[in-house]
């Protein structure tokens, strides 16, 4: 129904997808309204993950949703933007939202792991880790998000061994690997974390869409700050969208990156000092 092209962001100075709806649907209402349905939704999306302009998210979101009470993706994602607002409460509503509306949707059910360790809330967060592992065995993002949960829970093995099997199964580039790192700085095997760290730092050289918040994670926990923050730079620049919850993880993944004065500087940058 829609003409899909290929055009650039003149702002981000980035290839975009731009669709374009023909004349003949255009005289169809019906045709019309999801079409605005669609162009909002893809306008909060934008603006949450990589323009980070958090006022014109909420204002994205808010309207999507009025106009589509039943898009689950959109209830979905509003779980992150809440999450990223700091209002907890309202984020576990949401991602509860897109599980009522489309209970088969494999996504959903590790966001769900995910949402619920984010907001300090572990416990449930692996009993969403048995449900999505019942929908799709192979979710790879459901084993990370279940590997955090238990290293909150302090269970440090079962923390590994869950990203362990995750490692093998498709997640975002340097996920894995970083918390597990932090994990073994954390037991006390310096040394291999010191491995896995130059192991992605070498990657990223070819695979640029390693996690360059991963890395500054564990750099800081080996003890690399200076390296950490260079890392958080890059992120920055490469719109990493970890970035957009650095201020509800980092105390947690290194609280020595928290405490310095250069990551007060960077949460001002982003608009997250709240």
């Amino acid at each position: 129904m829609t003409i899909p092209l290929i055009a650039e962001d003149t702002k981000l100075r980035r290839p975009v997808a731009l669709k374009l709806l023909p004349f003949e649907f255009s005289q169809s209402p019906e045709a019309k309204e999801r079409f605005v349905r669609e162009a909002h939704a893809v306008a909060a999306a934008l603006a949450f993950w990589f323009e980070w302009d958090w006022e014109a998210a909420g204002k994205s979101f808010d309207r999507v949703l009025a106009l589509n009470p039943g898009d689950a993706m959109s209830h979905g994602t509003r779980g992150w933007f809440f999450l990223n607002r700091r209002r907890f409460n309202q984020a576990i509503l949401e991602i509860n939202q897109a599980l009522e509306l489309d209970p088969l949707m494999p996504l959903y059910y590790g966001w769900s792991v995910g949402l619920r360790w984010s907001v300090g809330k572990p416990d449930e967060a692996l009993r969403e880790l048995v449900k999505a592992l019942e929908i799709d065995p192979n979710m790879g993002l459901a084993y990370f998000h279940g590997g955090v949960a238990y290293f909150l829970k302090g269970q440090l093995d079962e923390a590994g061994d869950t990203l362990e099997k995750g490692k093998k199964l498709f997640a975002p580039p340097g996920w894995m690997e970083g918390v597990h790192g932090i994990i073994l700085s954390i037991m006390g095997d310096r040394d291999k974390a010191a491995r896995i760290l130059e192991e992605m730092i070498e990657a990223k050289r070819t695979v640029k869409n390693v996690s360059a918040v991963c890395i500054a994670w564990l750099a800081g926990n080996v003890g690399n700050l200076d390296m950490a923050f260079e890392c958080l730079d890059t992120a920055y620049e490469e719109r990493d969208i970890l970035m957009c919850f650095i201020h509800v993880y980092t105390a947690t993944f290194c609280p020595a990156i928290a405490a310095d004065p250069r990551f007060k500087k960077l949460l001002a940058k982003m608009k997250l000092d709240i």
